[in-house]
C-alpha cells in the first residue's frame, strides 16, 4: 500500500466500524486516522428515499471516490472522506448531493480533547463572539447541550470572547458520531 496509503485507512475504518479489531488494534487504527485529514460530508435527500436510502448512499460514496483519492466510508448519515489531497475539497464541491462539508479533526469523546482541539483551530480566527454547535449522530457520550456548555466555557474563560449563539463571529461545530467526535469551524 505504498502507492495508496489511505487505502489503509479505509480498512480501519471499515474494521473500526464493524466491531473486527481488539482494543489494542483499535487504539493503533485510531491514532493512525486522528493524525489524517478528515473531511466530514453531509448529504440530503438520498437520506429520506426510504427502501432505497442504501442503493442511493452508495451511489454518491462511488460518486466521490470517482473524484477523490483516498479512503470513502458512510457513516451514521455522513460520508467520511480521509485523503492528503489538498484539491479534494475543490473536487468534492461538483458532486452531487452532499449539501455541505467540514475539514474536521477526529477525536475521542473526551471534552477536553474536544476543548482543546477547538482551542487550536480558534487560535488562528479573530473573534468576538462565538458559538459551539454540537450534535449527536450516534447517542453516545455526553448530550449536545452539555458539549455546548463544558466546551463555551473553556472556550470563553481562554479567549474572552462572548457567546453569541444568533450571530458569531466564528462556529465551532462538533458532530458525535461512534466513538468519534469530529471539530470544525468551517461548513462549506
Amino acid at each position: 500500500y505504498n502507492r495508496h496509503p489511505t487505502t489503509c485507512l479505509y480498512v480501519f475504518h471499515s474494521l473500526i466500524y464493524k466491531g473486527y479489531l481488539n482494543s489494542f488494534l483499535k487504539q493503533l487504527a485510531a491514532k493512525l486516522i486522528m493524525d489524517t485529514p478528515i473531511t466530514l460530508c453531509r448529504y440530503g435527500e438520498i437520506f429520506l428515499k426510504g427502501n432505497n436510502r442504501a442503493f442511493f448512499e452508495r451511489a454518491l460514496v462511488n460518486s466521490i471516490r470517482q473524484r477523490v483519492s483516498g479512503s470513502v466510508v458512510a457513516v451514521r448519515n455522513r460520508i467520511l472522506v480521509t485523503t492528503d489531497n489538498p484539491d479534494s475539497q475543490n473536487k468534492l464541491r461538483t458532486v452531487f448531493g452532499l449539501i455541505s462539508f467540514s475539514p474536521a479533526t477526529q477525536l475521542p469523546i473526551d471534552i477536553n480533547e474536544i476543548s482543546k482541539t477547538a482551542l487550536s483551530i480558534l487560535a488562528s480566527k479573530k473573534f468576538s463572539t462565538f458559538a459551539i454547535q454540537a450534535q449527536r449522530l450516534t447517542k453516545t457520550g455526553p448530550t449536545s447541550a452539555e458539549l455546548n456548555c463544558a466546551v463555551g466555557d473553556i472556550v470563553q474563560k481562554a479567549t474572552n470572547a462572548r457567546v453569541d449563539l444568533d450571530n458569531p463571529d466564528v462556529a465551532v461545530g462538533i458532530e458525535i458520531i461512534g466513538n468519534h467526535a469530529y471539530v470544525f469551524t468551517e461548513k462549506t
